[in-house]
């Protein structure tokens, strides 16, 4: 009897396995992709910014990368134009965070701002690792370079859109420091020496 149901047991299982699988081989990752896009889009509109792309597609169904083309993100301060953005789902971290987790890479990024009449335009690429922990919105292991280098993390609380741990090194150019000291009024930054500057809020959770 025992026997036999472990031996229910262990088909069981390997149904469960071949399902969760499947269901990973055929899952449609472009409109996944999309459906973030559309999401994040409706965040980022009640905030007065605007989100846009021209295309999403996928490689790969193992190890999955989602390809953005032609991203766009408009605000009152300027616009972040990157031609090429490759998303790459991280499921063994979702499991461990309870939520979702994925690695990002760009290339050619132009940042330009618009503020008190300049508009200055800024090349990077970079990468990073995005995951969600309930109401917590992590950006981890920041790595920019170009006009601009950034290094370090920072989590936002979703639903007030407030920092809640941030320890960012940023490296710009002269023509830029006065926009940082703008934004020094209202973000925990400070000036670390010419060309260098913190975002910290003194905590040390993430």
């Amino acid at each position: 009897m025992m026997y036999r149901f472990l031996k229910i047991l262990a088909i069981l299982f390997l149904l469960v396995v071949a399902f969760c699988l499947s269901s990973w081989f055929f899952f449609p990752w472009e409109k996944a992709g999309e459906y973030a896009l559309n999401m994040v889009d409706d965040r980022v509109s009640s905030a007065g910014a605007a989100l846009s792309w021209q295309e999403v597609d996928s490689r790969g169904r193992i190890d999955p990368v989602i390809h953005v083309r032609g991203l766009e993100v408009r605000t009152f301060a300027g616009v972040v134009s990157i031609p090429d953005l490759m998303v790459q789902p991280l499921p063994s971290r979702s499991v461990t965070v309870m939520g979702p987790a994925f690695d990002v890479e760009y290339s050619s990024g132009i940042i330009s701002f618009t503020l008190g009449g300049l508009s200055p335009a800024y090349e990077t690429e970079g990468s990073f690792t995005v995951q969600v922990r309930g109401n917590t919105f992590d950006l981890k292991d920041i790595a920019v370079d170009g006009d601009v280098s950034v290094r370090g993390g920072l989590s936002l609380d979703r639903n007030s859109r407030r920092l809640t741990f941030a320890d960012l090194l940023l490296e710009v150019p002269e023509n830029m420091e006065s926009i940082l000291y703008s934004t020094s009024s209202f973000l925990p930054l400070r000036k670390m020496e010419t060309g260098q500057w913190r975002l910290f809020t003194g905590s040390d959770e993430q």
